[in-house]
C-alpha cells in the first residue's frame, strides 16, 4: 500500500509540473508577434517558416495596421545592413522584406 501512495504522489507531482509549464506566463510571451513602426505604420511579423530547400527563402505572415496580409515568400539571400530609408518611407514590399530579413539570424 505504501508503495502505491509514493507511486500516486509522485504521478500527481509530475501532472502538477506538467500543468505549471503549460501556462507559465513564458509560453504566452514567446506567441507575441514582433512589431515595428515604419513610415507611419505599424508592421507586426505573426509567423515566419524557412525554406528546407532554399536555406534563404522564408515564408512569413505580416500584419500591415491590423491588417493581415497572405504569407509571402521573401528571399533573403542578400541582407541589408540596415533598412534603407526610402523603401521605409514608402513602406513599399522591399521595406517589408528588409523588416523580415532583418529579423532572422545569419
Amino acid at each position: 500500500m505504501e508503495h502505491a501512495f509514493k507511486r500516486g504522489i509522485t504521478a500527481l507531482a509530475g501532472l502538477i509540473l506538467l500543468l505549471g509549464l503549460w501556462f507559465s506566463p513564458a509560453a504566452k510571451a514567446a506567441a507575441k508577434p514582433h512589431c515595428q513602426a515604419m513610415a507611419g505604420h505599424q508592421v507586426c511579423l505573426e509567423s515566419i517558416r524557412r525554406s528546407a530547400k532554399y536555406t534563404w527563402e522564408y515564408r512569413a505572415g505580416v500584419r500591415v495596421d491590423n491588417e493581415t496580409r497572405p504569407v509571402q515568400r521573401y528571399d533573403c539571400r542578400q541582407r541589408p545592413a540596415k533598412l534603407e530609408a526610402e523603401a521605409v518611407a514608402q513602406l513599399n514590399e522591399s521595406a517589408i522584406r528588409q523588416f523580415v530579413c532583418s529579423l532572422v539570424a545569419r
